[in-house]
């Protein structure tokens, strides 16, 4: 939506895979851009008969997949959601492929975030130079990056996840016209699949401070009612620890529920076994403390 800055950077990311591409299909949807998106992209389009373009009124991520599922446009065995900012590693396929055809629903990555940087003239300084980060169990070396972090693969991120298309086409329907639905997605996925991989590699990178980015931006009390319905969404398909640090993630809208006397309510146990013994008993300290007074159990 209204990103043909980044757009060529995301199709060339695909484009030169070193996966053979003739595998590869496009689904390029336009989710009522005004930026004329498919005059930017018409090169491709020309070029490439598996990228496929559609154009839908504004919805946000949920009206985008709905529109996929719906018309049954998923050809492959998987699709993963590239938002047009972001960009895969180019040997990305190639490193899932050995799941490929195998009983695997869901193979989670991953991935780079990095933070741009402009000039004083507004220019986006877009480089992806780095130093790469090296440890070692005998010399515990460590080189910082300059402006790169590998990211342990966030559940409000589309990015370097990986679905089975029969299985995407069996899960519930996502909201529409409201922000956020990244997680809802995700977690959906879990909740249907039988068997997950997790791939301890970068394949993608992600831009944390893109404007208009939705974690990365200030907040805007207009979202508050939308972020309370993912949270309650969350709850409802037995992500719970994941609502609580929604809950938590801005200070706004701990505000906002103070302000509207709103408590959510989170039924039945929050299970924090999986968890290592420290970080769950940190988990614990963070609940009673910080958000206790907004939650119903």
């Amino acid at each position: 939506y209204n990103v043909t800055r980044f757009i060529n950077s995301a199709l060339d990311s695909i484009l030169y895979q070193t996966y053979d591409f003739q595998k590869i299909e496009i689904l390029l949807v336009d989710d009522g851009s005004s930026d004329d998106l498919q005059t930017w992209v018409y090169g491709y389009l020309k070029k490439y008969p598996n990228i496929k373009f559609f154009t839908i009124p504004h919805h946000n991520l949920g009206g985008v997949v709905n529109y996929l599922v719906k018309n049954k446009l998923i050809h492959g065995e998987y699709i993963t959601i590239l938002n047009p900012d972001d960009r895969l590693i180019f040997n990305c396929f190639n490193t899932i492929s050995e799941y490929l055809n195998s009983d695997v629903d869901v193979i989670i990555t991953d991935f780079y975030a990095w933070t741009m940087k402009y000039k004083n003239n507004g220019k986006i300084i877009d480089s992806l130079r780095y130093e790469k980060v090296i440890f070692s169990k005998e010399t515990k070396i460590y080189q910082k990056r300059k402006n790169i972090e590998k990211a342990r693969t966030p559940w409000a991120s589309s990015l370097c996840k990986f679905y089975k298309s029969q299985l995407f086409y069996l899960l519930p329907p996502l909201t529409e016209d409201i922000n956020y639905q990244d997680a809802v997605l995700f977690n959906y996925a879990i909740n249907y699949a039988h068997c997950v991989a997790y791939i301890n590699k970068a394949l993608g990178w992600w831009r944390n401070n893109r404007e208009g980015n939705l974690l990365s931006r200030k907040w805007d009390v207009q979202y508050s009612s939308q972020w309370l319905q993912t949270i309650q969404i969350l709850i409802k398909i037995n992500a719970k620890l994941i609502a609580i640090f929604y809950i938590a993630h801005y200070s706004q809208f701990i505000d906002y529920l103070e302000d509207k006397k709103i408590k959510i309510k989170i039924p039945g146990k929050i299970i924090l076994s999986w968890l290592p013994w420290g970080i769950r008993h940190l988990t614990k300290w963070f609940f009673w403390l910080l958000i206790r007074k907004y939650v119903e159990r």
